[in-house]
């Protein structure tokens, strides 16, 4: 995450926030089970207007909010079963968590 907070600084007068994103659910986990990196991603949501788009469910959102505080989320739907048609319950069980 230093290097990361490196390019965010160099970057940072040209753009209104920053995404953190994670490939897969295992490199988020490995991520934040890291004291070190807990303490730098707390002061990194503190200092920047930082969005987490990580791999969401409903045991980790609310935790995650609460701990790092961040400028937001950015929950992904499913994809569409066929065209035109798409699954919300994921999204629309998350939102009502945000809602509590």
């Amino acid at each position: 995450i230093q290097d990361i907070i490196a390019h965010v600084d160099a970057v940072q007068k040209c753009t209104k926030y920053f995404l953190l994103s994670f490939r897969d659910a295992n490199r988020q986990e490995l991520f934040l089970t890291n004291p070190h990196n807990e303490i730098m991603l707390t002061e990194f949501c503190r200092d920047y207007p930082v969005i987490l788009n990580f791999q969401w469910n409903k045991n980790n959102l609310l935790p995650i909010i609460e701990k790092y505080n961040p400028f937001g989320v950015n929950l992904i739907g499913s994809s569409e079963e066929r065209t035109g048609v798409k699954d919300f319950d994921f999204l629309n069980d998350m939102v009502e968590l945000l809602e509590m």
